[in-house]
């Protein structure tokens, strides 16, 4: 059973995730290679996310949400995901106000993130990678990214459950 943390209070989880530039990707082997392809051909760089909660699977539920990450699960994405920015004065404005307006689009780069939830194996025996899901605002796995400090490009292509096997 599927163990869920919002992570409302305490100090914020920042990390670097790397997404694919296609999205919708159903397997996460069909996902992690669109990574890969994205860092080689230097289409890719990592984006700023926050973690606001962690899904913790058993490793049958992981490897089976890793092959179906395109079903919808309303309890546990809610929605989550897009773009955001804590700073005060970027509140209540739309992108044309902000993207028209350099100071505003400074401001905007420098302190956006995207809040996603960490999906993970809840017996950490093995320390595989954990899955970072930006729903866009859908409950599915819209766009399902990977830690940036692992170095997918040297990766094997042959995974087990989205894990790489060398």
């Amino acid at each position: 059973m599927a163990q869920i943390t919002d992570h409302t209070e305490g100090p914020a989880q920042w990390i670097l995730v790397n997404f694919p530039r296609i999205n919708k990707q159903h397997h996460i082997d069909d996902n992690d290679a669109e990574i890969r392809a994205d860092i080689v051909a230097r289409d890719s760089f990592p984006e700023r996310c926050k973690i606001v909660r962690t899904i913790r699977l058993s490793n049958d539920e992981f490897d089976l949400f890793s092959v179906s990450m395109l079903d919808d699960r309303a309890e546990w994405f809610d929605g989550t995901g897009g773009s955001r920015s804590d700073v005060e004065l970027l509140q209540n404005k739309s992108w044309h106000d902000i993207s028209t307006d350099l100071g505003l689009t400074r401001m905007w780069y420098a302190s956006s993130y995207i809040p996603v939830v960490r999906v993970m194996r809840a017996a950490r025996q093995w320390a595989g990678p954990d899955i970072y899901v930006n729903c866009e605002g859908h409950n599915y796995a819209r766009y399902a990214g990977r830690d940036a400090r692992v170095n997918w490009t040297l990766a094997s292509t042959t995974t087990q459950g989205g894990v790489p096997t060398s």
